[in-house]
């Protein structure tokens, strides 16, 4: 994917450049540039079996040499026995769906850009773009939210156990998979920021509620059946 944006990149001329509208949305945790993370940072509410929830990244940029941020993408691990990724999506256009347009983050906006589908791996999920070599590139200094990540909970732990949605061990320069391309390919320093989720254990009171619960729907669907 990378190499795909540098080539990208070479065909058309950085001069002449003009400044792009920021991203409108605001983080609600902020970080200083140049950064990469996930927002909300600490995911602890009801986590029990089959709650979902989302989780947005976002980036902040200061100037680069080129002046500009041409392509984006993080690769995003997580713990399999207790999460499974669902779904993904750019965060300013229509939400990923198989045979729908993916749109665009809210980063690029107002940039022609390259979209992606995101890809679900067994234990990670990787989400990127890149401008389409038309038209202008993102200016920097900026900052915009990149595309959600919406997962379920599948696993309950003995006890409490924090579970970490990790982007930073993506980020290895200059042969990333969590990144931020200047306007020649060229990756950009970041600090990049994971999440943790909170997963308590499920009480054994509700496992023995279930377990009555499946035995009495048995046993009456067994007396229903001599009955006729």
């Amino acid at each position: 994917m990378k190499t795909a944006i540098i080539l990208v990149f070479t065909v058309v001329s950085l001069s002449g450049l003009l400044f792009l509208t920021p991203a409108y949305a605001q983080p609600n945790e902020p970080h200083p540039a140049n950064a990469m993370w996930i927002e909300p940072s600490t995911i602890s509410n009801d986590m029990s079996i089959g709650t979902r929830f989302n989780v947005t990244v976002w980036i902040n940029l200061t100037s680069n040499p080129t002046g500009v941020c041409g392509g984006w993408q993080f690769k995003m691990y997580y713990d399999p026995t207790y999460l499974n990724a669902t779904r993904a999506g750019y965060t300013g256009g229509t939400p990923y769906a198989p045979g729908t347009t993916p749109g665009k983050s809210e980063f690029f906006n107002n940039v022609s850009t390259l979209p992606l589908s995101p890809y679900f791996g067994p234990d990670y999920v990787q989400v990127g773009e890149s401008w389409m070599g038309i038209g202008d590139m993102r200016h920097v200094p900026g900052y915009g939210s990149l595309a959600w990540v919406e997962f379920e909970v599948i696993g309950s732990p003995d006890g409490v156990i924090e579970v970490q949605l990790d982007i930073s061990s993506g980020h290895h320069p200059p042969t990333s998979d969590t990144y931020a391309l200047d306007g020649e390919g060229n990756e950009i320093s970041l600090t990049v920021a994971d999440a943790t989720v909170i997963i308590p254990e499920f009480p054994n009171a509700i496992l023995l509620f279930l377990l009555i619960c499946c035995s009495a729907i048995a046993i009456f669907t067994a007396k229903r059946k001599q009955k006729h």
